[in-house]
């Protein structure tokens, strides 16, 4: 019920990450402001839960990001074309559960591995040929701007170098944003209202 992006969350933010709130006057107090930097419409990815009792989406949310990342292991293994053993697989995703920044993203409960595993289940179906739910799984993806938008100009360059068999990635991308930010821009207007 509370806006995330207030200055009086993104003080709460900070207290928690450095343990008191920031002081732009200060010289050498941190510059990065540790707010709530994710677009609005990140909502639509959270709202299934947001009725549920905290502490049961603090676990769920915990374990469904280690199916996530072990999830993510099989995804790129999809996209590589590589069939490798059973033992091996297992090694895999023992590697990278295993894996600080994944124990650290678990531990801390990042949408950075949600986002990770979006990305892997888009090569995996560029790869397959799927490229309409490529395409869509990477709009999705966007929740984290700074580590997928890179990556989106550059898969939209290569959909536009053979544009007549890839027109479809551009399609399921341009589609699902439309539907992320427009509605973004309705619960804003709806939230306006309101006030």
């Amino acid at each position: 019920g509370r806006n995330p992006y207030s200055a009086e969350i993104t003080r709460e933010i900070q207290q928690g990450y450095y343990g008191r709130p920031l002081d732009p006057v200060r010289p050498t107090d941190p510059k990065d402001q540790q707010g709530f930097a994710y677009p609005a419409y990140v909502v639509f990815l959270l709202a299934p839960t947001a009725k549920l009792p905290f502490d049961r989406v603090q676990t769920g949310f915990r374990w469904f990001l280690v199916a996530l990342a072990a999830g993510s292991v099989l995804l790129w293994l999809s996209a590589l074309r590589w069939t490798p053993s059973f033992g091996t697989v297992g090694i895999l995703v023992a590697l990278v559960l295993g894996w600080l920044p994944v124990v650290q993203g678990i531990k801390l409960q990042q949408l950075t591995l949600l986002v990770a595993a979006l990305l892997a289940a888009c090569s995996a179906c560029l790869a397959g040929g799927w490229l309409l739910l490529a395409g869509a799984l990477l709009a999705l993806a966007t929740i984290k701007p700074q580590l997928t938008w890179p990556l989106v100009l550059w898969l939209l360059l290569w959909a536009a170098s053979d544009w007549r068999s890839r027109w479809r990635f551009v399609f399921g991308f341009g589609f699902v944003m439309s539907l992320l930010l427009g509605g973004a821009q309705l619960l804003k207007r709806h939230d306006r209202s309101e006030e």
